[in-house]
Parts: C-alpha cells; structure tokens; sequence
C-alpha cells in the first residue's frame, strides 16, 4: 500500500503515534499532499480498542475482533457478546471518498439467530462510532487504496 502513497507518506509506528503525526503536520503544513498507511494487524488492534471503549448504549459487545483487507474492503470477524448469548459475527466495511471526506459504512452485518432489531442497533451503534472517527480525520481525502493485507488514505491536508 505504501508503494501507492503519495506525498509526506505517515507509515512507521503504533496507529496511535501515526495518526497524532498527521494531525500535527495537516495542522502546521496547509495543502500538503499526504498519506496514511496501515495493515491489517494495526487495524485489527485499532478497533479490538474502540471496541473495548465501547457504547454503553449497544445492545452487544463485540470480542475477538478479526480483520482481513482485499480489493472489495475490510472484512471483520468476532463475537457478538448478548445478555442470551455469544454469537459468531461478520460485516464489511467499505471504505472510500466523499466530498473530500472520508466515509466507512458497514455492510452485510450478520451474528447468527440474532434478531434484525438488535443486529440494527449494533450496526448504528458502530457506524456511529465510525463517523464519530471520520468526522475528525485530519485530511482531505482523494483516495483509498485497499490491496490484500493493507490499506492506504491519500489526498492533502486542508487548505
């Protein structure tokens, strides 16, 4: 993913120091081209965090969080953790660029005999996470760049 990035490339350290470096930088530097990359055991790890964060208001909690990156996207995997029960859990997330911002949706969200009510609010619950994220990323994005193991952010920092 790192071959495809462009300008001042953030790709060393925990996702933690990485992401503080490009705050800082799109903060000092205006209309800079930038890229951030990550693989799949950084992501992995990053959300297994959120995870464990949690929202006090979702209807489940999810563990053992499994990533995979290809062409087609994040592909999650862990444990829906109920009041009846724990349950084996799949979504997607695709990922890309709108109006220069960037934009996660979760899709195809499943957790065995789960009823549509509850799978509804967990699915709000973490897309709202998500945006919450999102909401705040420090660069105008022009492109993702998802290629198997790995996935890269590219475009600028504000003007």
């Amino acid at each position: 993913c790192g071959a495809q990035a462009t300008g001042r490339v953030f790709s060393a350290g925990t996702i933690d120091e990485r992401y503080s470096l490009l705050q800082s930088f799109s903060a000092s530097n205006r209309g800079t081209p930038v890229s951030l990359v990550v693989n799949e055991g950084e992501l992995a790890a990053a959300i297994t965090k959120a995870v464990d964060a949690g929202n006090a208001n979702a209807p489940a909690t999810i563990r053992d969080v499994r990533i995979s990156v290809d062409g087609s996207g994040l592909h999650l995997s862990g444990n829906a953790v109920t009041p009846v029960g724990t349950f084996a859990a799949t979504s997607d997330v695709v990922m890309g660029p709108v109006n220069g911002k960037l934009v996660l949706r979760l899709r195809n969200l499943s957790a065995g005999p789960l009823p549509g009510a509850i799978l509804q609010q967990l699915q709000a619950a973490i897309e709202q996470g998500m945006n919450e994220f999102t909401a705040t990323f420090p660069m105008v994005v022009r492109q993702v760049a998802l290629r198997p193991g790995c996935l890269g952010i590219m475009g600028s920092t504000p003007s």
